[in-house]
């Protein structure tokens, strides 16, 4: 079975480095241990969730980070939703037979306006590399929100079946979003995370870490 031991697999080396269990996988993530900044269980393991699920679609996938940052402050994520419906829209009139699906936070630190961090998946069979997808979303945000789409560096991953290597550092790179600061709220009913899918045929059954990362044991 694996253990805490299992952590070298994936040869994630970090500074701010800590590890998550998670079906009895010790999976690297974003550890601020001096701050006391680590993931939050509950968004971490949404997270992993859907990880888990878009992975086991298909033996390659593509995974996009990009932050969206809006004009004026509001207590709801209703221009999050209005983004997710348009870029629902804009990807099916591009890619019909191509499943997305949107994995997004919401932050809120020293600026007076909440901004989001988010991640895309999407078939790596159909689509290897996110240049045409970064304009269509950047496209449809300034649409529904006049404000700024950007994307860090070294955004995206494209990662196939068998590389645990890659796994470890995507599921290290999606745990920041799921860290325990900057996630303040007035309103206790705004939701503080969340996932969508945008578009694409039949799920499948979700795999477990086990079927994903074979050469584990």
């Amino acid at each position: 079975m694996a253990s805490i031991n299992s952590a070298g697999i994936f040869q994630v080396s970090r500074k701010k480095l800590g590890y998550f269990l998670h079906q009895n996988y010790a999976l690297p993530v974003y550890e601020w241990s001096q701050y006391m900044i680590r993931p939050e269980p509950k968004i971490m393991r949404s997270i992993l969730d859907t990880v888990l699920e878009m992975f086991s679609r298909s033996t390659k996938v593509l995974v996009v980070r990009f932050d969206l940052h809006v004009k004026e402050h509001s207590e709801t994520n209703l221009i999050l939703s209005n983004f997710s419906k348009m870029l629902t829209k804009t990807l099916y009139k591009n890619y019909a037979k191509t499943w997305f699906h949107l994995i997004w936070v919401r932050e809120h630190g020293h600026s007076p306006c909440q901004h989001y961090h988010c991640v895309l998946l999407a078939n790596g069979h159909k689509i290897n590399h996110p240049g045409k997808v970064n304009k269509l979303m950047a496209m449809c945000w300034h649409e529904v929100s006049r404000g700024t789409f950007s994307l860090p560096a070294n955004c995206y991953y494209l990662w196939q079946l068998g590389n645990n290597k890659l796994f470890g550092q995507i599921i290290y790179r999606l745990s920041y979003l799921a860290k325990n600061t900057t996630k303040k709220r007035f309103n206790i009913y705004t939701k503080r995370h969340g996932n969508r899918r945008i578009s694409g045929g039949q799920q499948k059954q979700k795999k477990s870490l086990t079927q994903l990362l074979p050469t584990i044991n």
